[in-house]
């Protein structure tokens, strides 16, 4: 049974993948090493109370959501897509919207 630490590591790797970040872009927003965020994702460094803060601030979640460890079976497509453009500035989202318009429009032909 894998301990909280791994169960915490795997849920920053999910936040950190749903964000499309990669881990060292991660570290460096939260001011860590690439390895030692590696570790902690991995469960084989414990981390920090002031640790967990500067990765949740990085990913623009709640520190409580770092430490969820329940798995996320209904999460559906629909919120998996609004939690990837969440954090994304306007003007992304504006070109993610016609992009996915102009998707639809061509699978209709389909």
């Amino acid at each position: 049974m894998p301990n909280i630490y791994e169960k915490i590591g795997r849920q920053i790797r999910e936040e950190r993948k749903a964000r499309v970040l990669s881990l060292e872009e991660l570290a460096e927003k939260a001011d860590l090493t690439p390895s030692f965020l590696g570790q902690i994702e991995r469960g084989e460094r414990k981390l920090s109370v002031a640790t967990l803060e500067k990765l949740a601030i990085a990913l623009h979640v709640s520190p409580c959501n770092l430490m969820k460890t329940e798995t996320k079976k209904g999460f559906s497509w629909e919120d998996r897509i609004a939690d990837l453009l969440r954090h994304q500035p306007l003007k992304h989202k504006v070109v993610v919207f016609k992009t996915l318009k102009y998707l639809f429009r061509i699978l209709r032909g389909f």
